[in-house]
């Protein structure tokens, strides 16, 4: 299904670079965008999760493919 007839929004406050990405890759998973609006104290902790999909040849442990 093309990635133009999948809805989907972004959520306003959110970086416009962030909001570019989310165009590019719409369509293609499952994609969650958020901004933290908690208050600040203190240290402020960082958390990313990032997830990817590669074909290995286990024999020569070379990657496959383009």
């Amino acid at each position: 299904m093309p990635a133009s007839s999948i809805a989907f929004s972004v959520p306003d406050e959110v970086n416009p670079l962030t909001k570019d990405a989310v165009q590019i890759i719409a369509g293609t998973g499952l994609i969650g965008v958020a901004k933290d609006t908690l208050p600040r104290n203190g240290v402020v902790p960082g958390l990313t999760v990032t997830f990817a999909a590669i074909e290995l040849d286990v024999e020569t442990g070379n990657r496959a493919g383009p």
